[in-house]
């Protein structure tokens, strides 16, 4: 298993990078978390966009942080929680406190999150995957070369044939 990183992909990329389901022919929904292991697998989120020239780069999103997604706990909520903190186990550890509180759904959408340039990162190939909703999935791979998306392809990478034919010269022991 391992932790899977998160990315999001901007419609005009989508589209741009063909990211459709090879059997139904549709695309996951513009705000569909799109799942990595090609980097850092840390559980992060990034978007795929165009930056301000129009070139395709990877942004990391920041945790949420924007104050008008903030919901602080009710009365009623904290009240409740400490109801059930009395009654032992893992909820004993879970106190809602009053100032306690938590992000809406809509504060971890991409548009809603600081997106951190990465500068000349990634610089390889990254494949991103996503379940469609016949059942089959879709995979893709984007090539990352200083920074910026060059190019995609919906099979796997692979050397040119005769690529490791001169490997002998590192007398590597057999």
């Amino acid at each position: 298993m391992g932790l899977i990183d998160t990315v999001y992909v901007s419609e005009d990329v989508a589209a741009g990078f063909e990211l459709r389901c090879a059997q139904c022919g549709q695309a996951p929904p513009a705000d569909y978390g799109w799942q990595t292991k090609s980097l850092d697998p840390c559980m992060f989120s990034y978007v795929l966009r165009r930056d301000e020239a129009g070139a395709v780069r990877l942004y990391l999103l920041d945790r949420p942080s924007d104050r008008r997604f903030w919901r602080a706990w009710t009365d009623e909520e904290i009240a409740e929680s400490e109801t059930q903190s009395r009654r032992g186990g893992l909820a004993a550890l879970l106190i809602s406190r009053r100032g306690d509180g938590h992000f809406l759904p809509e504060a971890f959408l991409p548009g809603n999150r600081r997106q951190r340039f990465m500068g000349e990162l990634p610089h390889q190939w990254v494949e991103i995957y996503a379940s469609c909703g016949c059942g089959s999935s879709i995979e893709r791979w984007i090539k990352f070369c200083d920074g910026i998306a060059v190019e995609y392809r919906t099979a796997p990478p692979r050397h040119a044939s005769g690529f490791f034919d001169d490997a002998g010269d590192f007398r590597l022991p057999p």
